[in-house]
């Protein structure tokens, strides 16, 4: 290198790192470096256009040896050094807290050679993720080293310009060069097959031949203002190729200074990423979609966890670190059995997908129910890689439900059951009394004197005389009893599972001293009330008909209301009418008690068994 007069290798240095700058571009982030041996054999940065200046002044000085890094090691065994993981390969342990300060994390070298062979420095790409380089990138660093070589220590102005056009034409990415006033003077094979032009086309053209109707003004102007500037530009464009099909062109533009400073060119290089930012935008909206309302979980083939979204976080209350690796039987609430879980991947594995309600439950322990559906993804060879769960938390329907339900079957205003909902206790209580053979006695039960207290105090106040009566009945009947409100001040008790009728006058006794005491309305308002009851005894009924018990209570209580000024107590059974009476004599004599009934087993005696009584 001491041959070598500084103003030839001042004059090459823009050009250098114009090369430079082409390589990281092709390469994807690394940074580019020339080093040259200087006459005492130590490595002399020559030029490194994007690499920080703190670690340039560490780089240069470098002495080749086995502990030097790529580019000492480059020179010392006079062959290319690829190093993938800096921080861990012995022959970076020289310059191991370089690698670590600036976090250099791969390193590719390879010599700068002259003609005889004699290496007279490096050429390296350093990059900043642990990577190895594939064919095309291995191909990449040794040509530009060739250029470099050729440019530095090559006489022959034609030489060095073939082989700088050799290296163009092996160059996958587009080139095209420009002079100062941005004028097309060369243009590779890949640029033409980018661009659609033939050479001759756009030779002499300025650039913007490329840009069409739908080309942003401001990227235009972006760099219209970078090149006018002398600054390097780098963004994405749309360009339209010479059929007139739009396309998305990465530029990467940098300015070629002569030894005065002054520009004399421009190198672009150029690059279709129409499918990039195809796929780009494919992922944003992949993305926008996964982070929906709606709860996503992905697992492996092993039903692994590998993904969850923001939604799956805010139901369950796990985030993707807690749950990553494991599977979704974390979820698990005990609601269903093994054989459910058995069931549901048995479709799975059948038919690709499941759907259906389930019972989970959350990181705090609270169970809730959810509307899942699984599909089961298959890769290209028809075996299922992943499984997708899509989830909705339908706490608030079920909740909606169950409001729904109970409005339908119960009386809005005290909460008790209403008429459809009594029509179908009443036959569950039939059929509970026939099985148990007991009685079932229906009680219609009517407040005295209730439309005065409404007149006096107003419905509101009689609205909340009736929800402290319903109140009144639930304390002082058992749960098994029914109570429903048929509207205004009348209501109805079922009361079941009675032996004799001798328990019956007890409770009706207790209804009616609860009822009777003071209630205390809003206001200070302190009322006192009667009742009046109407009793009907199944299976006492003439036909055993549902409808004729609740006629029968009503026949009582209307004669219990007939007989308040004389009655003894509130209450009235029904009592049939003489016609009605000749209809079951023996029921009513077993009614009133009336009636003892013996039983004496038929034995058989060859069976040695009861067969009858």
């Amino acid at each position: 290198m001491q041959d070598q007069s500084g103003t030839a290798l001042d004059g090459a240095r823009d050009l250098v790192e114009s090369l430079c700058l082409l390589a990281e571009r092709l390469t994807e982030g690394a940074l580019a470096s020339v080093m040259l041996l200087d006459g005492e054999g130590v490595l002399r940065l020559f030029a490194a256009p994007s690499v920080p200046e703190a670690a340039r002044e560490r780089l240069d000085g470098l002495r080749p040896g086995p502990e030097s890094g790529s580019c000492g090691n480059a020179v010392l065994r006079n062959d290319s050094v690829f190093v993938s993981q800096t921080l861990r390969d012995p022959r970076w342990a020289g310059l191991r807290d370089l690698a670590e300060e600036f976090t250099l994390l791969a390193c590719w070298s390879t010599p700068i050679r002259n003609s005889y062979g004699n290496v007279l420095g490096t050429f390296a790409l350093s990059s900043f993720t642990e990577r190895a380089p594939n064919r095309e990138q291995v191909r990449l660093l040794e040509s530009i080293a060739a250029v470099i070589a050729d440019v530095l220590f090559q006489e022959e102005r034609d030489g060095r310009d073939r082989c700088f056009a050799a290296a163009l034409r092996a160059i996958d990415e587009g080139v095209l060069l420009t002079d100062a006033e941005q004028r097309v003077v060369y243009a590779n094979p890949a640029f033409l097959r980018l661009s659609g032009y033939e050479l001759a086309e756009i030779l002499g053209k300025n650039c913007r031949f490329l840009q069409g109707p739908d080309t942003d003004p401001a990227t235009r102007q972006s760099l219209h203002d970078a090149l006018a500037e002398g600054r390097v530009f780098h963004g994405d464009i749309l360009n339209y190729r010479q059929d007139g099909t739009p396309f998305w062109n990465a530029l990467n533009i940098s300015p070629v200074r002569d030894a005065q400073g002054h520009i004399t060119h421009f190198v672009s290089v150029q690059r279709d990423v129409t499918l990039s930012r195809r796929t780009e935008q494919e992922l944003r909206l992949s993305a926008q979609a996964f982070e929906t309302q709606e709860g996503i979980l992905i697992t492996d083939a092993q039903r692994r966890i590998v993904k969850v979204n923001q939604a799956f976080t805010r139901v369950t209350g796990y985030t993707l670190e807690e749950v990553r690796g494991l599977t979704p039987a974390i979820l698990q609430s005990g609601n269903q059995d093994a054989d459910f879980y058995e069931a549901m991947w048995r479709e799975i594995e059948r038919e690709g997908a499941w759907q259906g309600e389930i019972l989970n439950r959350r990181k705090n322990g609270e169970v809730y129910p959810e509307f899942l559906s699984i599909t089961a993804v298959q890769d290209g060879n028809g075996q299922v890689s992943h499984y997708i769960g899509h989830f909705f938390d339908i706490s608030h329907h079920k909740a909606r439900e169950a409001t729904l339900e109970r409005l339908a079957r119960h009386d809005p205003l005290t909460d008790l059951l209403n008429r459809r909902a009594l029509d179908e206790e009443l036959l569950r209580a039939q059929r509970r009394a026939d099985a148990q053979e007991r009685l079932l006695a229906v009680v219609m039960l009517d407040l005295d004197d209730f439309k005065p207290i409404n007149d006096r105090y107003g419905h509101d106040q009689g609205d909340a005389l009736l929800v402290l009566v319903a109140q009144r009945l639930r304390d002082h009947l058992r749960r098994s009893d029914a109570i429903a409100r048929l509207g205004g001040d009348e209501f109805v008790l079922m009361l079941e599972g009675l032996r004799q009728l001798d328990e019956l006058e007890p409770i009706l006794d207790k209804l009616q001293r609860a009822l009777c005491q003071p209630y205390r309305l809003r206001d200070g308002v302190e009322v006192q009330i009667g009742v009046s009851m109407g009793v009907s005894i199944y299976p006492f009924s003439a036909q055993g008909n549902l409808d004729e018990l609740l006629r029968e209570a009503d026949q009582a209580l209307f004669a219990a209301k007939q007989q308040k000024g004389q009655r003894l107590r509130p209450w009235s059974f029904w009592e049939p009418p003489q016609s009605a009476r000749r209809l079951y004599p023996l029921r009513e004599r077993f009614r009133t008690q009336g009636v003892e009934a013996w039983f004496q087993p038929v034995w058989d005696q060859q069976s040695g068994r009861v067969v009858g009584i």
